[in-house]
């Protein structure tokens, strides 16, 4: 879904944009829409890899696929285990084997996850048809699974999609991501405080407050104690049963329990009203889980408190809050006074716990029949989530089958009418030793920053490869378009459109070579402009005086136009420099401005 193009839609409508003048005459609305477009300018979604995706997902593979390595099976998993409920059934103690399914462990294993969309073709944008049967069928398949310890964990697998086998590894340690694919020819790293721009000089100087708190909270036995309050707390659902079977994991035939359970979503709101209820009534099983979260806890905000009532550098802030005013100090005073007397400091929490439940409870009960009926558009009984979990008799999970299938009824789905996951895994070694297997990166790799885009990604790729193919030719992530309004054509200091110079239109340089994904350098020994395009090879020297010659790979190039500099803001001809990095420019009249694209 072309996102970009529906907010510009939305934003350009009848606004009232001009041409340029010799395009059609000056009209109503341009100083609204500038300030419209200046909003947008700034976030800059157009030009830049979002290096904070690849952060996420270094986020979500450690997370889900490492710290709580059971989970491994489907990243929906979680939701069928914690609606398994908390009675113990067909002699299976579900709460302890689901608690214990939650706590990270070393093992091994192996997942194999399908994604499918069923895609109406009548009801889908024709624009984005193509991209949509492009997806509709994904297959991930990690066949060796090694999670040595809650900080270390390592696979093998491939991915199907678009018709493409893509095989990979990836190695977690701590924060840092080590990616390998087929066709690359450096692996791709991936570490989180580089993407992110965590672990400043406040991080470093405090040892990481927040990775600290994270450990803390992640510690198997707290853990445990938080699933086991929240297994306790659920009521079963209608369809839950334990039989005793013979099954086959990685080879070895085993005798299991198997734990049935299936959710649709008529359930879903019965059974989280109940949740909520549950959670209220249950007060001393509140009390003795914030107990246990405080006691974790304690010592490490008991040390930040300290450090901001003094004025120092916080892992909580971010930064030195300074010296406290006097009309502060009490209240600081008082919140430390509560932290440290754990009595009341449990109180406080657990009172504030229950004032959100109570708000939670009262806003589900009265949502009103409007309010259900929209709930059941998407939560339906076509809508259900399936699974069946294998524990061996010491309680270790040690397969698992999982079905979501999300089939809203809806009369605008955009072309999609279900969505349908399925999650097959298996775990051996549980507990067992289990080392990881590191991707050696001594003969160089690509690090991935805030500044990478996806340019660089592809230089590192083979061009031949499955994986440079479905990139560029079939996902397009080297494609880049925009709108620019042209209002009445005067040059504005304040925003710094683009105008027009002697019926020329005039783009300020950086912007429009962030927009178009290249880069763009100042030489003071030759007072030029040089623009890059590295994965086109194409290098453009621009005068900054002296002329409109360019020079666009060494060959003199006619501008159309000298560059401008306005408050110390380079602008140069916008046809000439789209055209020289291999992209087209044309009027549209449906939003009146100048489209940009460059495939």
């Amino acid at each position: 879904m072309n996102f970009r193009k529906i907010a510009l839609k939305l934003r350009v409508q009848k606004a009232g944009f001009s041409a340029p003048r010799r395009l059609r005459e000056p009209e109503e609305g341009v100083a609204e829409f500038r300030q419209n477009l200046n909003e947008q300018r700034t976030s800059r979604v157009n030009a830049r890899f979002d290096a904070e995706y690849a952060s996420r997902l270094s986020f979500v593979i450690k997370r889900w696929l490492f710290e709580q390595p059971l989970k491994a099976g489907a990243l929906l998993l979680a939701a069928i285990l914690v609606l398994a409920g908390c009675e113990a059934i067909g002699g299976l103690d579900i709460n302890k084997a689901l608690s214990d399914t939650f706590v990270p462990k070393a093992m091994e294993g192996k997942v194999s996850l399908a994604f499918d969309l069923v895609v109406d073709e009548k009801s889908a944008d024709p624009n984005e048809l193509a991209m949509l049967k492009l997806l509709q069928s994904m297959k991930l398949n990690l066949d060796a699974l090694k999670v040595e310890n809650a900080e270390r964990m390592s696979a093998a697998g491939t991915l199907a999609v678009a018709g493409r086998n893509i095989p990979f590894r990836f190695y977690v340690d701590g924060p840092r991501l080590t990616f390998q694919v087929e066709g690359a020819k450096k692996p791709i790293v991936i570490d989180t405080a580089a993407v992110t721009g965590e672990g400043g000089a406040a991080a470093s100087a405090d040892g990481g407050v927040i990775a600290e708190l994270q450990k803390k909270l992640s510690d198997p036995e707290l853990s445990r104690s938080i699933m086991s309050y929240l297994i306790k707390q659920l009521p079963n659902p209608a369809k839950i049963g334990v039989s005793n079977v013979d099954a086959t994991v990685h080879g070895e035939s085993l005798n299991l329990f198997k734990l049935s359970g299936e959710v649709n979503g008529t359930e879903l709101l019965p059974l989280v009203k109940r949740l909520l209820l549950n959670m209220m009534k249950d007060d001393q099983a509140l009390k003795e889980l914030i107990g246990q979260v405080y006691d974790a806890l304690q010592p490490i905000v008991a040390k930040e408190l300290d450090k901001m009532a003094a004025g120092e550098a916080t892992g909580l802030t971010g930064d030195a809050l300074g010296a406290a005013p006097a009309s502060v100090m009490p209240l600081l005073n008082g919140i430390r006074d509560i932290w440290n007397d754990r009595e009341t400091a449990i109180e406080v929490i657990h009172t504030e716990v229950k004032q959100v439940l109570t708000i939670a409870t009262v806003g589900l009960a009265g949502i009103g029949e409007d309010g259900e009926q929209a709930l059941k558009q998407v939560f339906n009984d076509t809508t259900y989530v399936k699974s069946e979990l294998y524990f061996d008799h010491d309680l270790k999970l040690r397969k698992a089958d999982t079905a979501l299938m999300i089939a809203p009824r809806m009369a605008n789905m955009g072309g999609v009418s279900a969505v349908h996951l399925t999650v097959a895994s298996e775990f051996w070694n549980v507990n067992g030793a289990v080392k990881a297997d590191p991707i050696d990166v001594s003969g160089g790799s690509l690090a991935v920053t805030k500044e990478t885009n996806p340019s660089d990604l592809l230089l590192n790729l083979d061009r031949n490869s499955n994986v440079f193919k479905l990139l560029k030719d079939d996902l397009h992530v080297l494609r880049k378009q925009f709108y620019l309004p042209m209002g009445d054509g005067a040059y504005s200091a304040e925003l710094g459109l683009p105008f027009i110079a002697d019926d020329v239109t005039m783009v300020p340089t950086r912007y429009i070579s962030d927009q178009l994904g290249v880069k763009v350098e100042w030489n003071d020994k030759t007072k030029t402009i040089v623009v890059t395009d590295p994965f086109a090879g194409t290098t453009i020297v621009i005068p900054t005086s002296g002329g409109a010659i360019a020079q666009v790979n060494g060959v003199d190039t006619d501008m159309g136009h000298e560059v401008i500099v306005r408050d110390d803001t380079s602008y140069v001809p916008l046809r000439f420099i789209v055209k020289a990095l291999g992209g087209t420019i044309e009027w549209n009249d449906e939003y009146r401005m100048i489209q940009v694209t460059k495939e």
